[in-house]
């Protein structure tokens, strides 16, 4: 039977639907065992099952030969697939500088496949800039970018609700040791809660700028609910560096909608109504635990004024002093980097475990995906990773006609961004990014070509 070229191009899409689909609901019951886990090219450790991170490793594996196989038939149909432009050169210069991260790192097999439990190696970073550059490239139309939103909304839709059930203490999936206590916060199935504020910070903004923005009755009812049902989860996961990104995120986007003469009050009167009620009966139900870690950032915001270093450093749980050990490590290898997911190796650990009194503690991450990124992939690499997100988000800012997807797209990236300052990137979670990303790309790329 002969595949045709169309064929081979909607087969690679709905892998790209599937990806977003089953990662964020890729999370298996405990097994309550130990497993044998590859820890270096001759080295094995007795670890606690990964019910979590690794099953979606291997899924984004599976996916990634499936995608090279059926783009290697359309390439063999069609020639040149891919054109030449700065968002696809910037993308390959930053897959090239990632190569030469993991050559030069001194911690190779960690560099390739990532941590325990992380998982963020070459291999894992390299299947995200495929998915962003298939995404950028392949997507023909709006009608590819609706359906991409729709099973966005639809897997958000179920792991909020499951999320929002542990918040109301029912978990009907059996939970590894680290986990099993857990009962203030909300992790859905991301495996702690600042992931899934994370996924909400990625999800949220575009559920309410549709509403905003939506001209038919129905669509609009429904999308108020979802962005009802969104933001309740966010709350629910209690993360503060996802809180201060969707306010910034909030911000510049009422500015951007009113520049453009697109905000409707009546609509933003009720979306304001039901995120108050939402957060009083939720604030009320967890005996003002939310209010409480909403007045924590205040706290905190009060010891940065008072500029006394001992209580400084231990803003943001300790991420001000996180951020002020780990920018030494910024020029220890500021070309190569250490690695991807080699932090842990390279960061004075000691310092860290006498500073907060926990000598248990591993510090594996930097908790900001740009600091991480610069140490780990130099500072080459934490440059091209900027300059792709620039050259995308900033034509989306200007376009002359103000369109939906557009804005949605803009300002779903706002949000991941913002919180990603004081987050990490998660296997979880990054993925979805990345197609997002690439959608962003792939509006600009076609408007292009339409304009010739």
């Amino acid at each position: 039977m002969l595949i045709t070229e169309n064929k081979l191009h909607k087969l690679i899409f709905i892998l790209i639907l599937v990806t977003i689909f089953v990662i964020p609901l890729l999370y298996l019951p405990y097994p309550g065992s130990m497993e044998l886990v590859q820890t270096d090219f001759s080295e094995y450790k007795l670890l606690r099952n990964d019910n979590i991170y690794l099953p979606r490793v291997r899924f984004l594996y599976l996916i990634a030969v499936s995608i090279l196989i059926v783009t290697y038939f359309l390439v063999k149909k069609n020639g040149q697939l891919f054109k030449k432009n700065k968002i696809n050169i910037i993308a390959l210069f930053l897959f090239f500088q990632l190569i030469i991260s993991t050559l030069f790192s001194e911690y190779k097999f960690i560099a390739l496949y990532g941590r325990p439990f992380r998982w963020e190696g070459f291999i894992t970073f390299s299947i995200y800039l495929l998915l962003f550059f298939i995404t950028a490239n392949l997507i023909r139309n709006k009608a590819e970018i609706k359906l991409i939103f729709k099973v966005f909304f639809l897997t958000g839709s179920l792991v909020s609700i499951y999320g929002l059930l542990q918040f109301f203490g029912i978990d009907f999936i059996a939970r590894d040791p680290v986990r099993v206590n857990w009962v203030r916060r909300s992790f859905a199935t991301f495996g702690n809660p600042n992931f899934a504020g994370s996924f909400t910070a990625l999800i949220l903004p575009p559920a309410v700028v549709f509403y905003l923005l939506s001209k038919e009755k129905k669509n609009t009812i429904i999308l108020y609910c979802l962005s009802a049902i969104f933001f309740a989860f966010t709350l629910a996961t209690s993360t503060r560096g996802v809180w201060l990104g969707l306010i910034l995120t909030a911000f510049l986007a009422l500015i951007y909608l009113k520049i453009k003469n697109k905000l409707d009050y009546k609509k933003i009167f009720l979306m304001i109504l039901i995120f108050i009620i939402i957060t009083l009966g939720m604030n009320f139900y967890n005996s003002g635990y939310t209010g409480n870690r909403f007045f924590s950032i205040l706290h905190d915001f009060q010891k940065l004024s008072q500029q006394r270093s001992g209580e400084v450093a231990k803003v943001g749980s300790y991420r001000i002093f996180i951020y002020q050990t780990s920018l030494p490590l910024l020029f220890k290898k500021p070309l190569t980097g250490t690695g991807l997911d080699t932090f842990a190796e390279v960061y004075p650990q000691e310092i860290y475990q006498n500073f907060t009194g926990n000598k248990n503690t591993i510090l594996d991450k930097v908790h900001s995906e740009y600091l991480q990124l610069g140490i780990t992939a130099g500072l080459p690499g934490l440059v091209l990773y900027l300059l792709l997100i620039g050259v995308i988000i900033f034509p989306l800012i200007k376009f002359s006609k103000t369109e939906c997807y557009q804005v949605a797209i803009l300002f779903s990236l706002t949000g991941y961004l913002s919180q990603a300052v004081f987050n990490i990137s998660v296997v979880s979670v990054a993925p979805l990014f990345w197609i997002i990303l690439g959608t962003g790309a792939a509006m600009l790329i076609s408007i292009r070509e339409e304009r010739g």
